[in-house]
């Protein structure tokens, strides 16, 4: 997939003036890092992947603090060093509702599709999955504050600053591979469903910026995406 990205992609947006490959280590790292030691954390304290923390108010609600703490600290070091958040992602525009939904449907068809394939080839993946379902309990505040911060927080990091910054430090390549994988990362206590789920949503949402330079249809897509899967958890589900 990636070498059809690299050959239709559009002209690319311009790095700011500071961006280095030691910034871009700080930028993705400090984040990526936090949330991985907090899987690690779990694990090292007698957690295990297969019995993932439920979805609850408080769960969630601390991890969209961590986001906005972190966004804080990044985007005010990132401001005195040149970064712009428009300059990379362009303003919003009211076509990009219409771009995002088209995206999700994309992402949907494509899930299935990977559904389909692992039940014909990789039963067992898929039996892992449907064997350690995600569970919770989320009030409708808490659902709203995730659709609206969560997409926003990882779109522009695994983006809108990911990928202009690593292709101006390395490849276009590189940058491709490192944000699909980073984004997967954060999710690996997910276990079978960050493959079945995740990975695809990574590779589509990816490749659409590549090709693009749009981020807000991706912003979009990513919003209704989280709402109909966290949209489960509210009101008692489990």
């Amino acid at each position: 997939m990636i070498g059809p990205v690299l050959a239709q992609r559009r002209d690319v947006l311009p790095a700011h003036p500071g961006a280095t490959a030691w910034e871009a280590a700080v930028v993705l790292g400090l984040p990526v890092s936090f949330f991985l030691g907090r899987q690690l954390w779990r694990l090292a304290t007698g957690g295990s992947i297969a019995l993932r923390p439920a979805f609850t108010d408080s769960r969630l609600l601390l991890t969209l603090g961590i986001e906005i703490l972190l966004a804080a600290i990044l985007l005010a070091w990132l401001s005195r060093r040149g970064w712009r958040l428009l300059a990379q992602t362009g303003s919003p525009t009211p076509s990009d509702v219409a771009r995002g939904v088209v995206l999700w449907s994309a992402l949907f068809v494509i899930g299935q599709i990977v559904r389909l394939g692992l039940y014909l080839i990789a039963p067992h993946v898929l039996a892992a999955a449907q064997a350690a379902p995600l569970t919770g309990v989320l009030s409708w505040w808490t659902l709203g504050a995730a659709l609206l911060i969560n997409p926003v927080f990882e779109e522009v990091l695994f983006l809108g600053y990911a990928i202009p910054i690593l292709e101006r430090v390395g490849s276009l390549r590189l940058a491709v591979i490192v944000s699909v994988t980073l984004r997967v990362l954060v999710h690996w206590n997910q276990g079978a469903h960050a493959l079945i789920s995740v990975l695809p949503f990574a590779l589509l949402f990816t490749t659409y910026f590549v090709r693009t330079r749009r981020l807000w249809p991706v912003v979009v897509g990513h919003i209704i995406n989280n709402a109909f899967g966290l949209g489960a958890f509210v009101g008692g589900y489990s």
